[in-house]
């Protein structure tokens, strides 16, 4: 028991930094994509300017 404990805590130290930054960076791509979206769907919101 207290060598898979040992084995567990060895894990969590050595991969959860790598995981950890991973997630910061597939949120910072997710957010950068949401961002591109917002403002394409800005311009989308824009009237006609004709003029009668």
């Amino acid at each position: 028991m207290i060598e898979q404990m040992q084995l567990l805590e060895l894990f969590q130290q050595k991969m959860a930094p790598i995981i950890y930054n991973k997630a910061l960076d597939d949120a910072k791509k997710w957010f950068g994509q949401m961002m591109e979206n917002m403002d394409s769907d800005y311009y989308v919101l824009y009237k006609n300017e004709k003029m009668i």
